[in-house]
């Protein structure tokens, strides 16, 4: 939705009104209580998308999800997937978390994520920041698939 949003020029009450339109089932009847009973209790309506997402928030995301999200973080390896794989969840969880932290944090937390054999090269390889980390990581990878097949 933000990226349609990005794209037209949507006033505030537009971007509400454009959002409620996909509203099905709950969460259509959910929006509707919502609505009367601001109105019933004099209350001015939701009108910009910010506060939408606001009360949207309140409604469906429980109180411990955020929690869960730097539960999952602190607890994330590479195991059995990819370099790229393990990056990829990492950043995502990062991001639903709104996780802000320093280049050399995530970096630190990525090379502590990786497996052994992997992390054991990738600290001996130069690299500046967490793009050259994660290609760095890619070609340890590589190189411990090929020692393993030969």
């Amino acid at each position: 939705v933000d990226k349609i949003f990005r794209i037209h020029n949507f006033s505030e009450a537009k971007k509400v009104a454009m959002a409620s339109l996909e509203f099905e089932g709950y969460a259509n009847v959910w929006w509707e209580e919502v609505n009367k009973k601001r109105e019933k209790e004099d209350l001015a309506p939701i009108d910009t998308w910010e506060e939408m997402q606001e009360v949207m928030h309140t409604r469906f995301v429980p109180t411990h999800h955020k929690r869960d999200l730097f539960n999952k973080l602190t607890q994330l390896k590479q195991s059995y997937k990819s370099v790229e794989e393990y990056y990829k969840e990492m950043h995502m969880t990062m991001m639903s978390a709104n996780v802000d932290e320093r280049e050399e944090q995530t970096m630190a937390r990525f090379l502590n994520g990786l497996n052994i054999p992997v992390k054991r090269i990738v600290e001996f390889l130069p690299y500046k920041n967490m793009v050259e980390l994660l290609h760095q990581a890619t070609r340890a990878e590589r190189q411990v698939r090929e020692d393993l097949a030969s």
